[in-house]
C-alpha cells in the first residue's frame, strides 16, 4: 500500500490479504519498519533512494521481510494534474477526450524523455527516462537478506515480463555478479545513494 490513507482503509476493511508498506511511504530506517510492523504490515519496501550498504544494514535489523524494486520504470512523481487531459483532452471543457494509454513524454534540457503515465483516477505519473535494472546484483540483494525482488511491469507487455522474470531467476541461480545489467538502463541509487 503506497499511502497512509489507503492503509487505514485497508485495515478498517479487514482485508484477507497481507499488507505490504510500499516504497512511497519513505521507509529509510529500522524505526520506520517497526512502525509499519506495529501497524500490521506483513512486509515492507524500503525507499528506492537507499544504496546497497544502507539496504544491507536495514535487512540485517529489519523486523519485517523486505522487497526491492529491481526492474522497471522509477516513478519520480505523481500529480493530481493531468497534462494529457488538460492540453490534449479538452478537460477545461468539462469532459476529457484524452486517451490515457497514449504515450506522452516530457523532454528535459538534455533531451531525455520522461514518460507520463495516466491512471484510472486521472493522476499523472512521471517516470524516469531510463528503466531501473539491477539484474547483475539480484543475487547480491538476495544474499543480503532481501526476501522479494519486484519487477514493475506497468510499461511492459506480458511477453517482456515473462522474459524479465526468467532473466532474474537465472541471475539468482547464477550467483552474485554473474550477469550484466541490461543496456540502456540505470542502477538507480543502489550504487550511489542520496542520503
Amino acid at each position: 500500500i503506497h499511502n497512509v490513507g489507503l492503509w487505514q482503509t485497508a485495515v478498517e476493511k479487514k482485508l484477507s490479504v497481507p499488507l505490504w508498506a510500499d516504497m512511497s511511504l519513505n521507509i529509510y530506517n529500522t524505526e520506520a519498519l517497526r512502525f509499519w510492523k506495529d501497524a500490521g504490515a506483513a512486509g515492507a519496501v524500503p525507499s528506492i533512494e537507499l544504496n546497497m550498504g544502507q539496504l544491507e544494514h536495514l535487512a540485517k535489523s529489519s523486523p519485517l521481510p523486505l522487497e526491492c524494486l529491481v526492474q522497471g520504470p522509477i516513478e519520480m512523481m505523481v500529480s493530481e494534474y493531468c497534462a494529457g487531459g488538460s492540453f490534449l483532452g479538452h478537460l477545461d471543457k468539462g469532459a476529457c477526450t484524452f486517451r490515457c494509454r497514449e504515450p506522452l513524454y516530457l523532454h528535459d534540457r538534455k533531451d531525455a524523455e520522461f514518460r507520463l503515465a495516466g491512471d484510472q483516477f486521472c493522476r499523472m505519473h512521471v517516470l524516469n527516462s531510463q528503466d531501473l535494472s539491477v539484474v547483475g546484483s539480484a543475487a547480491v540483494l538476495a544474499c543480503m537478506g532481501i526476501a522479494r525482488l519486484r519487477i514493475d511491469g506497468r510499461t511492459y507487455d506480458a511477453a517482456t515480463v515473462r522474459k524479465l522474470t526468467a532473466l532474474y531467476k537465472e541471475a539468482l541461480a547464477a550467483g552474485p555478479d554473474a550477469m550484466e545489467n541490461l543496456p540502456g538502463t540505470t542502477r538507480g541509487h543502489y550504487f550511489r545513494g542520496v542520503l
